[in-house]
């Protein structure tokens, strides 16, 4: 029940004898522009005064008492509620503002009683018997609500909304057959009503008594056989019903009916999804739907979306971009699906791309550092490490509160440092990166490696090393390091026991491990051995520059 938005006339209200009309109509009139504003104190204000003026204004006193209500002071609000209906008990909205306070202090007696007189006033507004029918609900007494709705229907005649709220309380009461008589009782009442039919037949399915929902939805079908949303249900029928090629068959109906909104289609896919991995013949079938669906909305966004979440799902990040792009073409805004075009960049090695797409992002998203991550990563890349670092500085300084997303930042930066020969600052952010992920392997195994090609701390790069082959003791490329470490720290024989670990661990099918392990074979007076682990490196592809060096003058060079 909805109250008036502004004050009610003032004719028939009483001044106060001797008392300043003038100033109270003022006031009155000042409160409705201030609530209109919604300035609710000063309103308050305004009315207090205007009561002061004139203690028997029923009209000050209904408004004073809805804003009370609002304020949440629901017992100065009935004080004023009650007052205002005593001056004026003929007042039907006061009546009405009166019972919902009382409805939203919990005294739904007190609520119903002021129905009650309202019906008496206006015997022939139903909306009143609704109102204490819906009350006897709250106070959960279902054979009130029941009667009140037999009194409407009575009254009023016979409608849906009595139908289904009689349908409601007989469920709550727990008297099934009784709620399902209600619903045929609908039916019988309007036959040609598609969607009356259609909720006994749901009825019915969720009953399992799946021969009558069949006999109902038949029925729907003779009037409506193009129903989208009864296809959708004659395909749950058929699922069911254990008939799964029917089922499917009625989906992909409903899939090309506009009846079916995009949201349902999508919700409909995500349950599927959900039993892909127990089911894998589904895979199929949701390819096949989402390309109808693609079909009937070609231009909605959402589809597109989720057909790039699914193919990513799937592996197929190429066909999961070309869809990412049809989005952007009208979501531009949308900083999770430019974001996601990002990682598919990424993902697919496309460097080119992804410096293409993070600078346009970023006119977009001038102050979202992952955007300059994936800049920083394209420029590294594409060994533009100067560049690289520009986007990397800026980027890492906007990192609030994000320690996986600032250690991917400090990684690189001290990647591209590296390469640009900036060993300090190569050093520097490889120690941050393990302030923040001290267990980190990778960045423990490649600042061990670099510090070895520098020879510089090779006992602290020793350690480190050490750290990755305990966690990992089968990794070839761990392996290789810690050998290359004590190699050039002069521990020939422990270096030559783990880079044959590296090799039997699958090393043997990388080049830079094949010629290591020559180099530690020379150092280790194998010279002739040594040659032909450089000549096996050298097929595989060539490595280091004195490779060929080392295999015409047969012995050992440092880079």
């Amino acid at each position: 029940m909805t109250l008036s938005g502004s004050f009610l006339p003032l004719a028939g209200q009483k001044s106060r004898p001797g008392g300043n009309t003038e100033e109270y109509l003022y006031h009155l009139h000042e409160a409705s522009r201030l609530k209109m504003l919604g300035n609710t104190m000063e309103a308050v204000l305004h009315l207090t005064r205007a009561i002061e003026l004139n203690p028997g204004s029923a009209a000050a006193h209904y408004e004073l008492s809805g804003l009370y209500m609002h304020l949440g002071d629901l017992d100065k609000g009935l004080e004023l509620g009650k007052k205002a209906c005593k001056l004026n008990p003929g007042q039907e909205w006061y009546k009405i503002l009166l019972a919902e306070i009382y409805k939203a202090a919990g005294r739904y007696k007190d609520a119903v009683k002021v129905y009650g007189e309202l019906i008496t006033m206006s015997p022939a507004n139903p909306e009143y018997y609704f109102e204490r029918a819906d009350i006897f609900r709250y106070m959960k007494k279902f054979d009130d609500a029941l009667k009140e709705y037999d009194q409407i229907e009575k009254l009023f005649g016979y409608s849906e909304q009595v139908s289904l709220s009689k349908e409601d309380l007989w469920l709550q009461k727990g008297d099934e057959n009784k709620a399902l008589a209600e619903i045929e009782k609908l039916v019988n009442q309007f036959p040609n009503e598609p969607r009356y039919l259609g909720i006994l037949a749901e009825t019915y399915m969720n009953r399992q008594n799946y021969n009558e929902a069949y006999r109902y939805y038949s029925k729907m079908m003779e009037t409506d056989s193009t129903n989208g949303l009864l296809r959708l249900s004659l395909s749950e029928y058929y699922r069911l019903t254990k008939n799964y090629d029917r089922s499917f068959a009625e989906m992909k109906l409903a899939f090309a009916s506009d009846d079916v909104g995009i949201d349902t289609k999508v919700r409909m896919l995500v349950t599927m999804i959900n039993y892909i991995n127990t089911n894998p013949e589904l895979k199929e079938q949701i390819y096949s739907l989402i390309q109808i669906m693609l079909e009937v909305h070609p231009d909605e966004p959402q589809s597109h979306a989720f057909y790039a979440d699914f193919l990513i799902n799937d592996r197929q990040y190429e066909q999961a971009r070309n869809e990412l792009r049809i989005v952007l073409q009208t979501e531009k805004k949308q900083y999770l699906i430019w974001e996601q075009l990002l990682i598919l960049d990424s993902q697919l090695n496309d460097h080119q791309s992804l410096l293409q797409d993070s600078e346009a992002a970023l006119e977009l998203f001038p102050n979202q550092p992952m955007i300059y991550y994936f800049k920083g990563l394209s420029l590294y890349m594409l060994k533009r490490n100067e560049d690289a670092l520009v986007s990397l500085e800026l980027g890492s300084e906007m990192v609030l509160n994000n320690k996986p997303l600032e250690l991917q930042f400090y990684t690189i930066m001290a990647e591209a440092y590296n390469r640009t020969g900036n060993h300090a600052k190569s050093d520097e952010y490889m120690e941050k990166s393990l302030k923040l992920d001290p267990q980190n392997l990778m960045l423990l195994n490649n600042w061990a490696y670099y510090l070895s090609q520098r020879r510089e701390n090779l006992e602290k790069a020793e350690k480190m090393s050490m750290v990755t082959i305990e966690i990992e003791s089968t990794n070839p490329t761990y392996l290789d390091t810690y050998a290359w470490v004590l190699f050039c720290s002069g521990k020939y024989p422990k270096a030559l026991e783990y880079i044959e670990l590296a090799l039997k661990y699958g090393g043997n099918g990388n080049a830079v491990i094949v010629e290591h392990y020559g180099d530690i074979l020379y150092k280790s007076g194998n010279t002739e051995k040594a040659i032909l682990q450089w000549e096996k490196a050298k097929e595989m592809g060539t490595v280091s520059e004195s490779l060929e060096k080392k295999i015409r003058e047969k012995s050992f060079f440092e880079e």
